[in-house]
């Protein structure tokens, strides 16, 4: 559960709603969500999509499926499963899973809009404000760069006034 939610950016009410059937090929569809052993449609219009399986997910889904697995993914609830073993693990739960696959992909040169569609939110503006977390090297480069371009433009306005 914690690898779908780091590599595929689901949420916890998304993957409890997960079964077997949603995973087609290297895609895996988002079509219920579960909260508190209710099935409901997933979060907003924009949840209700498919998600891109990567190699090390595919893997770890491979792996634990069974020969006899129909159904839902994960039968149990996950509530107690991510209070109590996740954070004892020194986990911060499903929603930093998201956090950090989107920090991780902006690391990576993908452009915001594109973190916003794989998380699946309504709009940019939630991924920037609450998912996006730069990490200080980044921002130290960004100052950098400021520095440089600023000492360029006072080089050229030098050379104008000569």
């Amino acid at each position: 559960m914690f690898a779908i939610a780091a590599f595929a950016g689901l949420r916890r009410s998304e993957i409890q709603g997960l079964e077997w059937s949603d995973l087609e090929g290297d895609r895996l569809w988002v079509r219920r969500s579960v909260v508190a052993g209710n099935e409901n449609a997933p979060k907003s219009r924009a949840s209700r999509s498919w998600v891109p399986i990567i190699a090390p997910l595919a893997t770890i889904l491979t792996e634990y499926r069974t020969e006899d697995s129909a159904g839902s993914m994960f039968p149990f609830g996950l509530g107690h499963l991510v209070r109590t073993q996740l954070r004892k693990a020194g986990g911060q739960g499903l929603q930093a899973a998201r956090r950090g696959l989107a920090s991780n992909l902006f690391e990576l040169g993908v452009d915001d809009l594109t973190v916003s569609r794989i998380l699946r939110h309504q709009g940019v503006q939630v991924t920037r404000a609450h998912y996006v977390k730069l990490r200080d090297a980044r921002v130290d480069n960004a100052m950098s760069r400021l520095s440089a371009s600023w000492d360029g433009i006072r080089t050229d306005a030098t050379n104008q006034t000569s």
